[in-house]
């Protein structure tokens, strides 16, 4: 649904002042709220929510800017509000299904962090095949160093990887783990075919790695 703005709508920020310092650092809250005819942020993590609801209602706002720390919208939204943004990126705790059935316009920004969120699942990969905690404690603690003692470790190369769900983090992922030439396979029920074929993953499902059988027939 489109709505059309002819003057600067009323912006209500429910966020905590940590998420402000995160997703709107100066000098984009200050452009932020000049997009606005009236800009207000109540602190969601010094906020009850009672009294979240009751300003929010009050203020009865056109757009609503939500976060992690945002409680969950009720059943009845204020009567103008049309646009969600929500800073983070799963919105399913956030609102419900009726929401957006009913129209209300929502974005979230997701693809905003994806990729250092896939990076840092790369990493834990790394370190659970490197059993890179061990090492830490042999080393640092029974003296692998002196006494020869090793923890036995795998390669990421020549893996299969599967991911389940395949939303911007997963294919980021995906795009990470092209220098190791693994192949890939993702289940996600939601996603359609073109966009797995795009990416070079296999789409599991009853005929695919569910089933036993893998790219290349290993």
């Amino acid at each position: 649904m489109r709505f059309l703005v002819t003057s600067k709508p009323r912006i209500f920020a429910a966020l905590a002042a940590s998420e402000i310092a995160d997703f709107l650092p100066q000098p984009l809250l200050l452009e932020a709220s000049a997009l606005a005819g009236d800009f207000t942020i109540v602190d969601t993590q010094t906020t009850k929510a009672e009294a979240l609801r009751a300003a929010v209602v009050g203020f009865d706002p056109e757009i609503l800017l939500a976060s992690w720390r945002t409680d969950p919208l009720p059943a009845v939204l204020p009567p103008s509000l049309r646009y969600v943004s929500y800073l983070g990126g799963s919105v399913r705790r956030l609102l419900r299904r009726e929401h957006i059935e009913r129209g209300l316009l929502v974005t979230n920004w997701g693809s905003s962090v994806s990729r250092t969120v896939a990076e840092g699942a790369l990493m834990l990969v790394l370190m659970c095949l490197r059993r890179a905690g061990d090492w830490n404690t042999r080393m640092h603690r029974d003296g692998s160093w002196v006494n020869g003692s090793s923890v036995p470790t795998t390669s990421l190369f020549g893996r299969r990887v599967g991911l389940h769900g395949f939303g911007n983090i997963a294919r980021d992922l995906v795009a990470l783990l092209q220098p190791f030439q693994v192949p890939v396979a993702a289940f996600d029920p939601y996603v359609a075919p073109e966009c797995f074929a795009d990416c070079g993953v296999e789409r599991a499902g009853a005929d695919g790695w569910l089933n036993g059988r893998t790219r290349g027939g290993s």
